[in-house]
Parts: C-alpha cells; structure tokens; sequence
C-alpha cells in the first residue's frame, strides 16, 4: 500500500513524468518522511504527527521534524493528491481531521482565532491567545465542536 501510493504521487507530479529515476528519489523522500513522521512522538508516546483536511478540500500534513537528534521544528507538507493523501494517512494510523463537514463560520473561528496545537518540541503556553500553542487534544476538540470529523484520536 505504501508503495503503490509512493508511486502513484511520483508519477502524478508533472516534473517527474517520464523521468524513472526521480521518480524514484522522489518514492525514498517520501519513506524518509514516512519514517520522520512516525518517530515524532509525544512524551507519552503518542503519534506527534496530525493530517487536516481543509474546508476547501486541502490536505496537509503537521508533525515535529529531528534536528541533531531532538525533535525541534515543525513541518508541514501540503498534499499534490488531495483525497487520496487524506484517506492514505487516515489507513496509517495518523490523527485525521476533516474540515469539510464543519459549520464554516464555528470553524472560522476556530482557526483564525483558536490556539495553535503543539507539535513534539513545541513548548505549550499557558497564554489564550490565537498563536500560542496548545495540547494537540485541547485545540482538535474545538474542531470537533465546530463540526469536524475526527479520525485515530482517542479521548477528544
């Protein structure tokens, strides 16, 4: 399964058609990423790692990044396949959310001015402001109050 999906974004990338040997840098970018994502945990061991589907139908992909060996930055990759990237890290075990069926004004709200989730590394602020970063499960309830669908997330 990861192969195939691997495959299918390399191909479906317009620089790389025809080219066989980027397409295939470009599948070990993507396990490298993979494997990246999937060692980004929280303390507690959970995934640090969540994909959003937006209300206008974007995929993207949030998790902790390694830097000499401690997590510190964050990373976010915007999704080429849409759907189809959404549906394969929702199979991955990776906390999905799905804007698209959120009230579009209580999302609104949520995101332009909700706290931002903290990703492993982050430091959580104690501060209620709009860019002061917040426990993942704190900031996706509100996205589950205003509607969205959750995915792999237990206890919100």
């Amino acid at each position: 399964m990861i192969y195939r999906y691997l495959n299918a974004q390399a191909k479906a990338w317009p620089y790389y058609a025809g080219d066989r040997a980027k397409q295939r840098q470009s599948i070990r970018d993507g396990v490298r990423m993979l494997r990246q994502m999937f060692s980004c945990r929280y303390e507690d061991g959970t995934l640090g790692a969540v994909c959003t589907r937006s209300y206008a139908g974007d995929v993207s992909l949030s998790f902790g990044q390694h830097k000499d060996g401690k997590l510190t930055i964050g990373r976010t990759t915007l999704s080429g396949l849409g759907d189809a990237d959404f549906e394969f890290y929702k199979a991955l075990g990776v906390p999905c959310v799905d804007c698209y069926t959120a009230d579009y004004d209580k999302l609104f709200k949520v995101v332009v001015a909700g706290p931002l989730y903290a990703l492993p590394g982050d430091k959580v602020d104690e501060r209620r402001s709009s860019l002061s970063y917040h426990p993942l499960v704190e900031v996706l309830a509100g996205y589950k109050a205003a509607g969205a669908t959750l995915f792999n997330l237990e206890g919100v």
